[in-house]
């Protein structure tokens, strides 16, 4: 599998092949490792799979499905996604172009002003891919995300905003309080 532009497509939530690409793979750092036929069927019930609070997309390399990303909750103004990369595709660079792809997304076609991603604070490749295009960490939860074998693993949420993304300066996010005594902007 080469490095070459991946192109997107919608998924039709009842289409059989979102069922077999969900159950084909197991999801290391998704709150679901291992997908059934029944955990699929409940998403798709659920509206996990459909606007307008949710939209997904196919993601493609060449003619192989590689991935599926989905936009959640578009109709707040922070939307987030879910992305699933199969085994085979994991490692090879791919998560940065779906990054950017998903920006572009939110912020030209959506027209969000922020973005955000969660994933698990042990996913260095996601971490790293984050922050290679200037998303910024701004939360690390403890103990937070489990697994099936009942762990708790700390996760981790990175976003960018719509100026970062158009070039902008990076806006800091402040990782101290304000000194004992001082007065909030918002009293």
């Amino acid at each position: 599998m080469s490095l070459s532009p991946l192109h997107f497509s919608a998924v039709d939530p009842q289409d059989p092949a979102l069922e077999a690409f969900l159950i084909a793979d197991p999801w290391p750092f998704h709150g679901t490792v291992q997908h059934s036929a029944e955990s699929v069927a409940k998403s798709v019930a659920s509206g996990a799979y459909e606007g307008p609070d949710n939209e997904p997309h196919w993601i493609w390399l060449g003619a192989e499905r590689v991935g599926l990303v989905v936009f959640r909750e578009l109709e707040d103004p922070t939307p987030v996604f879910d992305l699933r990369l199969v085994g085979a595709a994991r490692g090879r660079g791919l998560g940065g172009q779906v990054l950017a792809w998903l920006a572009k997304e939110a912020f030209g076609r959506h027209g969000k002003r922020r973005l955000e991603g969660h994933t698990r604070a042990d996913n260095l490749p996601m971490r790293r891919c984050f922050e290679r295009l200037g998303w910024q960490q701004e939360a690390h939860y403890r103990a937070a995300w489990p697994d099936p074998a009942g762990t708790w693993h700390d996760a981790t949420a990175y976003a960018i905003l719509a100026t970062e993304w158009a070039g902008g300066p990076p806006v800091e996010v402040p990782l101290v309080f304000p000194p004992a005594g001082a007065t909030s902007p918002f009293s």
